[in-house]
């Protein structure tokens, strides 16, 4: 692999071989985005996400077209650090531990800090070249710092995957940063945009993020009593507006949640000016400050987030309190949001929430915002992801409207093959696939090919129960009794170990049952289930 930081070098043309290109998860629904991008040979993953739904366990992409493409892939490439773009890299690289990871500094610190997973850094408008494709990211505006897209050269045509994204920065001229890099890296033209689609259904462009601010000061300087506010954890930007708030107001700042926590620390790496590493106190209910902040985590109303307890606080609220939620609900949360907010309402009027009071924007595009993004750059074909169908299909008349009347837009499935010939797009008759990670609700169950192992650890601080391992499509059955007997066995004494030797967290532990067991079921079987791992915590000692 080399890197060069012209375009000039691209990859030559060669109209015997095909690339082929799958969405892994994205497609016809919000989240779990991934995709695989292949040639004769190489390969490259962007992103790897989850899907986070009501009271459920996350959804994690199609993966046994990564099986199959292992010994071709060059790396994976992050878009930003959202969970439903890197949540299921655990995941991964428990499957490919080797494998090389690529993303923004802000990207990567994400990572390191959420997962415990390190990478390389890219540079945006760089090229990383291999045999038969080449690979650079360009800066995008999202609602997390460090957000890019990428632009992909191979023999067979130009592509450009959007990555999530806004329109922040358009200038007197007429243009972006954003769509300027894009014809910088791709002079020749592009023939295949995969664009995201989340708001292709809002017609204007999204608020400008310094209205967002003068609302939050504004009802800061309004409120004389305490400031409850939840918002995106991730949303550093926007957590830096509060904080300036409630300096400017002499409010002094409490936190409640692990995630605000987390991303104060992210904060203090990326941006030690705005955010001084500092320990910020921990709300509770024997606070008796009046005037003062309380960033919640939880903006979706995760049944264990502080959001979601402050229903049942028996000193919530008090005369002067407000609330504001600074966030969107997102698509799959709506049932559990709107029974929150309404029980929260029962308890307090004064709740200032997006659209009634601008107090969130969203960092995804609007109609508007594709409708420019179609006409700069001028793709040949478009596949919507990263939303319902529903929403997706906006984009016919988006692409209309912008003059694309040739444009071929396509709607795949997740894992369908995508044909990039010559600069023409086809897709391949769908198959019904399995997922060979599991994929789960109430109602079904889809194994792989090689079955799934649910490896599960109650976890009391520094004391842990007995393992418990479920099975389930996976052969030869006669032989398991005695082995997950002694698998358990080992198990319980590696994380009994790891503790010992002050491994704490409950994600760095599920990762170590999850590598252990694939490695016993390979040593013993040769082949392995998927493994679904989880630590249980019962509380502390």
């Amino acid at each position: 692999m080399t890197q060069t930081e012209e375009a000039e070098d691209l990859v030559i043309r060669d109209s015997s071989s095909n690339c082929c290109i799958k969405i892994l998860g994205g497609m016809r629904e919000f989240g779990r985005n991934m995709l695989l991008i292949e040639t004769q040979t190489d390969a490259l993953i962007i992103d790897c996400g989850i899907k986070i739904q009501d009271n459920s366990d996350p959804v994690l992409p199609y993966m046994e077209n990564i099986e199959l493409a292992k010994d071709k892939i060059r790396g994976l490439f992050l878009t930003h650090g959202h969970e439903d773009h890197i949540g299921a890299v655990p995941y991964l690289v428990s499957f490919f531990p080797e494998i090389q990871i690529y993303g923004s500094r802000e990207t990567l610190c994400f990572l390191e800090t959420r997962h415990q997973i390190t990478g390389k850094r890219l540079i945006p408008e760089e090229w990383f070249s291999f045999s038969t494709i080449k690979i650079a990211g360009f800066n995008v505006d999202h609602s997390i710092p460090g957000a890019v897209g990428f632009v992909i050269d191979t023999q067979q045509g130009r592509i450009v995957v959007s990555g999530d994204f806004c329109i922040n920065d358009l200038n007197d001229t007429g243009t972006s940063g954003m769509t300027d890099s894009i014809k910088k890296l791709l002079p020749e033209g592009i023939d295949l945009l995969i664009t995201e689609s989340v708001n292709a259904s809002a017609p204007s462009r999204s608020l400008n993020e310094d209205l967002i601010n003068n609302e939050i000061f504004r009802i800061f300087n309004n409120e004389k009593g305490r400031v409850f506010a939840t918002l995106f954890s991730s949303h550093i930007s926007r957590m830096k507006s509060f904080l300036k708030a409630a300096q400017a107001t002499g409010r002094k700042v409490y936190v409640s949640g692990n995630a605000i926590k987390t991303t104060l620390e992210i904060a203090a790496n990326i941006d030690p000016v705005s955010f001084p590493r500092k320990v910020y106190p921990e709300f509770n209910n024997s606070l008796k400050e009046k005037d003062c902040l309380v960033l919640l985590s939880g903006s979706q109303g995760d049944i264990d987030s502080s959001f979601n307890k402050l229903k049942d606080n028996p000193k919530f609220p008090e005369k002067t309190d407000c609330i504001i939620v600074s966030a969107r609900i997102i698509p799959g949360n709506y049932r559990r949001m709107t029974s929150l907010l309404n029980r929260i309402s029962e308890k307090t009027r004064r709740i200032y929430i997006s659209p009634a009071y601008p107090v969130h924007t969203s960092g995804h595009a609007s109609w508007k915002e594709l409708e420019f993004l179609f006409k700069e750059i001028s793709p040949s074909n478009i596949i919507p992801m990263h939303s319902e169908i529903i929403t997706a299909l906006n984009v016919e008349s988006i692409a209309r409207n912008a003059g694309l009347k040739k444009a071929n837009i396509l709607f795949p499935y997740n894992n369908q093959g995508i044909v990039l010939k010559n600069g023409k797009v086809s897709l391949e008759n769908r198959k019904e696939t399995q997922t060979s990670l599991i994929e789960m609700s109430d109602e079904k169950q889809i194994l792989s090919k090689n079955g799934v192992a649910f490896v599960v650890l109650p976890r009391r601080g520094d004391e842990i129960g007995r393992v418990s391992i479920t099975i389930r499509g996976f052969f030869p059955a006669d032989e398991y009794q005695e082995f997950i007997s002694g698998l358990c066995d080992i198990l319980e004494g590696e994380t009994q170990n790891a503790l010992y030797e002050g491994v704490k967290s409950s994600k760095a532990l599920s990762q170590l049952l999850q590598i252990e067991t694939r490695r016993l079921f390979t040593k013993k079987f040769k082949k392995s289930p998927w493994v679904i791992a989880r630590i249980i915590d019962m509380g502390k000692t």
